[in-house]
Parts: structure tokens; C-alpha cells; sequence
């Protein structure tokens, strides 16, 4: 009996098996095939492609491997790279201006071209400029009067960020020092300030349009620093 029974256990589980096996391929042949949106044309810098589409301009570049460089920033002599992302790239979609974002359609004409390399700005400063003549050599206890002398000055163009000198040209010469030949005197006052009498001297040089030499007192100058 027991044979007999295993034998129709069999039959009935292959039986159910096909059944089961018809009725899955059935309903599989029965679902419609998944459609997928036909290629478009597209014309990537002149050069035709067909793409998925609809589409965006950044699958576009990526399926058709087209690369672009982001806008770099050059230093104003040696074009050393300064900023390397300095601005995107140029992008159009049928000549108008576009992201990576943008949409893009059939027929559709897509430039995409390195961002452009900007030269930095430059500014103008003033650099002075010393005598470079021999210099003259004072004496231990020096008895004579000397001018200084003046610095010169150059006007230099440089860049704004690199500070690369484009351009200097001189705009004063410098003047070297130089001894006073005529008879002058030279005014000295010493131990001061004094409320009482540096204004009433300060006063008379200042009306007859004299220069002098006011040698003070350290703990005095701090005392009044105002005068000082």
C-alpha cells in the first residue's frame, strides 16, 4: 500500500508543479515589455550623437565623454594658476546660456567649452626709492648743517592678488644729503618743555616762520605730553 500511495504523491506533485510552472510563464507573457524612450540626436560642439533622452546637459557630456574645465584665475606675468575654480564652464543649450541641470531635447545643440582663463587685476603702489650716491661721512662732533636729502619714489603695477610687478617707472629721483654752504644759524632749545616759556618760544618761531631744534627732558616730556 504504501508504494502505491508514494506513487501517486509523486505524480499529483508533478502534476501541481506544471500547473504551477504553465500558469507563472503564462502570466509573464501576458505582461507587455517594458518600453524604453528611443535615442535622440544631439549635437555636442558641432559633432552629431545619439543619447537617451529627454535628457539633461550633464548625462549628455558624460555619455558622449565630453570633459570641461571649470574658469582658472592666472597670476598677471607668469600665468602661475591662483585659482584653479574660479567659475563654471560655458555651457549652451541651442545658443542660449545653460547649466548642468539644464534640459535638453531632440535636435538639440549643446556647446560646452572650458571656462575662461582671467588674468588677475592689478593695482599701483608707490615704493620709495633711496640716494644711492656715496655718502658724505659726519665727523665725531658734527659743526655744520646738513639737508638730509629726499627719498625718491617709483610707481609700481603689480598684481593684485600675486603681487608680480608688472611695471615700475620712476616718478622722483631722490636727492642726495647735502651741506648747508650759506651763513645760517641753527636754534637749539634744551630743557624743556616748560608750560611757562616753551609756548611763548613756540609762538615767536610760528609767526616768523623759523624752524628749530627743541632737545627735551625725558620725565619733563611725560609729564606734559600735550606740549611735547
Amino acid at each position: 500500500m504504501r508504494p502505491a500511495r508514494a506513487r501517486r504523491l509523486s505524480r499529483t506533485t508533478a502534476i501541481l508543479v506544471a500547473v504551477l510552472f504553465g500558469s507563472s510563464l503564462a502570466m509573464l507573457q501576458a505582461q507587455p515589455a517594458r518600453s524604453h524612450p528611443p535615442p535622440i540626436a544631439v549635437r555636442v560642439n558641432g559633432v552629431l550623437h545619439h543619447v537617451p533622452g529627454p535628457t539633461t546637459v550633464a548625462a549628455v557630456l558624460r555619455a558622449t565623454g565630453v570633459r570641461t574645465e571649470r574658469a582658472r584665475l592666472v597670476s598677471a606675468v607668469s600665468h602661475k594658476v591662483l585659482r584653479a575654480d574660479n567659475g563654471p564652464p560655458t555651457l549652451l543649450v541651442d545658443g542660449l546660456p545653460a547649466g548642468m541641470d539644464s534640459a535638453v531635447g531632440a535636435d538639440a545643440a549643446v556647446v560646452a567649452v572650458d571656462g575662461p582663463v582671467d588674468v588677475e587685476p592689478v593695482a599701483v603702489r608707490t615704493v620709495p626709492v633711496a640716494f644711492a650716491g656715496p655718502g658724505p661721512g659726519l665727523p665725531e662732533v658734527e659743526n655744520t648743517l646738513w639737508y638730509p636729502g629726499l627719498a625718491g619714489a617709483d610707481e609700481e603695477t603689480v598684481g593684485a592678488v600675486s603681487g608680480e610687478v608688472v611695471g615700475r617707472r620712476r616718478v622722483r629721483e631722490p636727492v642726495g644729503p647735502r651741506r648747508e654752504l650759506a651763513p645760517v644759524v641753527a636754534l637749539t632749545f634744551d630743557d624743556g618743555p616748560d608750560p611757562r616759556w616753551t609756548p611763548q618760544v613756540l609762538q615767536i618761531l610760528r609767526e616768523e616762520g623759523v624752524k628749530a631744534t627743541f632737545c627735551v627732558v625725558g620725565y619733563v616730556a611725560l609729564r606734559f605730553p600735550e606740549l611735547v
